[in-house]
């Protein structure tokens, strides 16, 4: 099986796009959920150090959306490609989030990742109490199982973070990509889906929750020199939603006032009705295929003995 082509470090342009938003929710919806035999309530609620409780859309599930999105967008099901059971190694669905185990002793690095989506409002304010069980499959080969979920109410604002990186990633291909460009815009095909729900194909994976968001503010840092870190962090501990968008447009506004006059890195802020016409010019992707023509290089650690997911688990729901 042929795969994706890489070229080197220094022949790409960008090396890491990161985007920090802030989104509302439209209508109530089951949006959080775990394993109800196994798991319990850890993925459904977060804790932070001074006792106060959010709400929580786990990394893992967020990541889940991205794929499933380009996945849709491609005409591919999990039976035609899994990232972690049966992977083709040659869709973008393969670029952006990886694979283990493709051919004997390789992997190709996941280049996303999501930090989970957090309320902004508590637990006890955005939390309706209600509960209801949904039967879904984790992966192919597994027979539904139950999963639990809480109702989050209309109106909940949630905050979270996503990364692109294109270089430095660990691997044991000779891969990243002839086309730059189609991998960001891949990536942020994905991520309009995850900010509003409304960009992709509703298949019956997809649509089960009928979530609708919108995007109420962006911070996008693109990173062309390195080593350089210009993404925006969101205090979590805030409880106000305005108070939030207050200050990750302060933390951005600090960030571009030490970025020198025509620094390659930067940094911008789109907020309001800016957001969804900022993201309608974003991920329009021009083919479904990656050109393919590399060789695996040889492994130089141990053999992998089965195989492992290659960054997060996406085996949780969107």
């Amino acid at each position: 099986m042929s795969l994706i082509k890489q070229k080197n470090n220094k022949d790409f342009e960008t090396k890491r796009i990161g985007v920090t938003y802030l989104i509302k929710l439209e209508n109530e919806s089951p949006l959080n959920e775990n394993m109800v035999e196994e798991t319990g309530n850890i993925h459904k609620r977060i804790t932070l150090y001074d006792g106060i409780e959010k709400a929580k859309r786990s990394g893992n599930s967020v990541k889940s959306q991205h794929r499933k999105a380009l996945m849709d967008h491609i005409g591919k099901d999990e039976t035609q490609c899994d990232s972690t059971e049966n992977p083709c190694g040659e869709c973008l669905g393969c670029a952006l989030h990886g694979f283990v185990m493709l051919k004997k002793d390789t992997m190709h690095s996941s280049l996303v990742s999501f930090s989970d989506m957090v309320s902004i409002e508590k637990s006890d304010d955005c939390i309706t109490g209600l509960r209801e069980t949904m039967l879904k499959s984790p992966s192919v080969n597994v027979s539904p199982q139950p999963f639990s979920y809480e109702r989050v109410k209309a109106g909940t604002h949630l905050v979270g973070t996503a990364y692109l990186t294109l270089t430095g990633r660990k691997t044991d291909l000779e891969f990243v990509f002839e086309d730059e460009a189609q991998i960001i815009d891949a990536f942020w095909y994905g991520l309009r889906s995850v900010l509003t729900n409304q960009t992709y194909q509703q298949t019956v994976m997809t649509a089960r929750h009928d979530a609708r968001f919108t995007p109420e503010l962006l911070i996008v840092s693109e990173a062309k020199n390195l080593p350089v870190d210009i993404m925006v962090s969101p205090d979590l501990t805030i409880c106000d939603s305005q108070k939030a968008k207050d200050d990750l447009k302060a933390k951005a506004n600090a960030l571009k006032a030490l970025l020198k006059q025509g620094d390659v890195n930067t940094i911008e802020i789109k907020d309001g009705a800016e957001v969804l016409q900022y993201l309608s010019t974003k991920g329009h992707i021009k083919s479904k295929t990656v050109k393919s023509s590399s060789k695996v290089k040889p492994k130089k650690s141990e053999k992998f003995e089965k195989p492992v997911s290659s960054g997060e688990s996406e085996n949780e729901s969107d």
